[in-house]
Parts: C-alpha cells; structure tokens; sequence
C-alpha cells in the first residue's frame, strides 16, 4: 500500500485530493506489473482499469495513426473508457 501511496501522491491527476481522498483512492487500487511488449490496453476493449506508472514507459498506439505518445513513471492512462463509458481509444503496450 506504501507504494502506491507514493506514487497516487505524484499523479497530477490527484493533486487536488486531500489525504483522505486520495485514501479512498489508495484503497481501490492493486499493484500490477508487467514485461516488455505486454498489451495492458486494446483499442476497442472495454474499459476496465485505469493506469498509473510507476515505472518504466509505455506506447500509446492509435489504428491508423501510430503512436502518438509515450507514458513514463508517474504518468497516467486508461481514464477515459472509465469516464465516459467508451470503449478503449488505443492500444498501451509496455
């Protein structure tokens, strides 16, 4: 839980929460880990997790366009299938 701790308190997206909140955000989350060239998101997938980096890069794919970004450590993705209900817009791959 530490570490999450510490890297939820790095994530810009969680930078107006309080302490309390960003306990409730803590709670919610698990630690998850991954080799070189795994796929944690497919375009068109439904949304299911939303993603901060605590280490290491991440390509963000897009069909018919390529990559358009890359993701390094307290950098965040994954939000908006779980915001608007949609489906996956790219494809993430470690």
């Amino acid at each position: 839980r530490e570490r999450i701790r510490e890297v939820v308190s790095k994530c810009i997206l969680f930078s107006g929460m309080d302490f309390r909140e960003r306990e409730v955000v803590v709670d919610a989350m698990e630690q998850k880990n991954f080799n070189a060239d795994d796929v944690l998101i497919r375009q068109g997938d439904v949304g299911d997790f939303f993603y901060v980096l605590d280490t290491g890069h991440c390509d963000i794919h897009v069909e018919g366009v390529g990559k358009v970004m890359d993701v390094g450590p307290g950098g965040s993705f994954g939000e908006l299938a779980l915001m608007y209900d949609a489906p996956r817009a790219a494809t993430v791959t470690a």
